[in-house]
């Protein structure tokens, strides 16, 4: 795997490109909301308003409001060392993690939606190597995105290669264990033969690996690994391992 400073510690707010990508998506955000609740509201003065209208704009208004929080708590990170950021999530890791995923599933819709169509009109070619690294969960497109015909949330996903929800949720669980043995220095071939933590390695570092695609900001799960990309984001991972093939502008 890579070296440490690629591990998944490389918090978003030390990335500038992501974290403008990010911005950009909330105020994206913000101003759909906005010019909804505009809309509904010049329709109510004019004497238009349906019942449906009138039963929607008041969540409408919540969402701007968790929007807004949230574009606040970003602006509260901009400009803090690496330090003072691992603090701030270390206190509010729950609230953290959901405000990422929010603001990473419009950036990773516009990127996947780009990156196909360029893709299908030969604009993108595909590098010649795939790089193991740990990726960024937060990175990582849901499954639900690339692939909606794996139904993650269906009990028959769950159901794969002989294996049931129960393996699955000890796949979940046990990662941060694992991870945790790999950060003190022990290797994933070493732990694969240690009676411990030989099934979570398997499971994690064996074959076939995880392979990601690598389009500007965002990572895609087209191959294997559909379900341990699912067990990152619904355990919320920091970080799992790939490997990762990047696609650039054809020449």
């Amino acid at each position: 795997m890579d070296n440490q400073s690629d591990r998944p510690e490389r918090r978003l707010e030390q990335s500038p490109k992501a974290l403008e990508a990010l911005q950009r998506a909330h105020a994206d955000q913000i101003a759909q909301q906005r010019r909804q609740m505009e809309t509904h509201r010049g329709t109510e003065r004019h004497g238009q308003a349906s019942p449906e209208s009138r039963t929607t704009r008041s969540p409408q208004g919540d969402n701007v409001e968790h929007v807004e929080r949230t574009s606040s708590r970003t602006q509260r990170l901009e400009g803090r060392s690496p330090d003072e950021i691992a603090a701030i999530r270390a206190s509010r890791p729950s609230e953290m993690r959901t405000d990422a995923a929010a603001l990473w599933e419009p950036v990773h819709r516009r990127n996947y939606t780009e990156f196909s169509d360029r893709v299908a009109n030969g604009k993108l070619q595909k590098g010649d190597h795939l790089e193991s690294k740990t990726v960024w969960t937060d990175q990582i497109a849901p499954v639900g995105l690339t692939a909606p015909e794996q139904h993650v949330e269906s009990e028959e996903f769950w159901h794969h290669h002989g294996n049931g929800p129960d393996f699955y949720r000890r796949m979940g669980e046990s990662y941060p264990k694992l991870d945790e043995q790999l950060k003190k220095g022990r290797s994933a071939k070493e732990l694969t033969n240690d009676p411990e933590f030989k099934e979570a390695a398997a499971f994690w570092y064996g074959n076939p690996p995880l392979k990601l695609e690598h389009y500007k900001d965002s990572y895609f799960c087209d191959e294997s690994g559909h379900h341990r990309v699912a067990l990152a984001h619904r355990y919320q991972l920091e970080g799992i391992p790939a490997q990762v093939r990047e696609w650039e502008d054809k020449q």
